[in-house]
């Protein structure tokens, strides 16, 4: 039986570089991409970083209402510890997520929360973010209590320290908090994470009182840093410069926007040691881990690659196989062989 061998074609090429391509190295010396692999990678790599980014500042967004929805803790007023930072404490270098807050009822005061229990970041009460006008300054202090003017005595009330004991959690000059004149001083005992005895001077915010008044609908808080007791702040913080309520707290990260801005120096001993050790730790794990992990793609891959010389199992042999009869299809000893296999009949069993 003739068999007439089809002329090699420009399809058949195809057929066979695609066959060739069952090899595990077969067409990888052919290939010549327009775009090097390696910076493909590198920008699906950007790509994929720049999606997750997205997708992570969006739902922060979302969640704070605030843009940017992350603030960085640039000074130690409300450290607990200077040379050691703890996790649910506002420290140098920590990056704080904070929530909008639609009216000043969402507001727990440091002598609200102490009535309840309630505390955040390390003691009681919320820590707010505002934006002081007095000097644009943007702060991260709780507060301590809040002021409702009083037009009848014009004076100040503190109601909610009516929720406390008096002569065991605060005392005043005056018989009670509600009224409370230029002269007048308030005293909140076993206060911060340091148990002072705080004295607050009413002559310190009557001087300041302007309009708008410190109204229920808009109050005005006595804010103190934690580590600056009994140190509060002067200005009167009114409810319309709050920016938020901080939620939530990324330790160390914030230092490195705090190195590469020249606020402080790696290593500065104004920063806790601990903050400057984990961040180390972190950025040794963010990088290490990818590195670790090409390593090992590299050695898994050098495993499943057979050594030059060395049996390459099975495919590679019928590969060959096919090679070898490809080159000589239409030869007459190709064409007696195939005569000779189509004559043979199998051996009865």
């Amino acid at each position: 039986m003739n068999v007439n061998w089809p002329r090699q074609t420009a399809h058949s090429d195809i057929v066979w570089q695609d066959l060739r391509c069952l090899h595990p190295v077969g067409c990888q010396e052919e290939m010549d991409p327009e775009i090097p692999p390696a910076l493909m990678k590198l920008f699906y790599v950007l790509l994929l970083i720049g999606v997750v980014a997205a997708v992570v500042l969006g739902g922060l967004f979302l969640f704070s209402g605030n843009w940017p929805p992350l603030v960085v803790i640039e000074s130690g007023s409300m450290q607990h510890n200077n040379q050691t930072s703890s996790f649910g404490v506002a420290d140098i270098g920590d990056v704080i997520i904070p929530q909008a807050i639609s009216s000043p009822q969402e507001v727990i005061t440091y002598v609200e929360g102490r009535a309840t229990g309630y505390a955040t970041f390390g003691d009681y009460g919320d820590v707010l973010l505002f934006r002081r006008l007095t000097d644009n300054r943007l702060i991260i202090h709780r507060p301590m209590f809040r002021l409702l003017w009083n037009d009848s005595v014009a004076g100040f009330d503190i109601p909610s320290l009516l929720n406390l004991e008096r002569g065991v959690d605060w005392d005043a000059s005056a018989s009670s908090p509600l009224g409370l004149q230029s002269p007048d001083e308030v005293f909140i005992h076993n206060a911060t994470f340091r148990d002072l005895s705080i004295e607050f001077f009413m002559s310190t915010f009557t001087s300041q009182v302007v309009s708008p008044r410190c109204t229920q609908e808009n109050p005005c808080y006595v804010t103190m840093g934690d580590n600056n007791a009994p140190e509060y702040d002067r200005p009167l913080v009114r409810h319309s410069w709050v920016l938020g309520r901080a939620r939530g707290e990324l330790p160390w990260l914030g230092l490195l926007r705090l190195v590469l801005t020249g606020t402080y120096a790696i290593g500065d001993g104004r920063v806790a040691g601990n903050s400057w050790t984990s961040l180390g730790v972190l950025v040794l794990l963010l990088i290490g881990i990818p590195v670790a992990w090409d390593i090992f793609r590299i050695k898994v891959k050098q495993r499943r690659m057979p050594s030059e010389g060395e049996d390459q199992g099975g495919l590679t042999e019928v590969v060959s196989r096919l090679e070898e009869r490809w080159r000589r299809r239409g030869s007459p000893e190709e064409q007696e062989r195939e005569e000779a296999e189509e004559g043979t009949t199998p051996p009865e069993d």
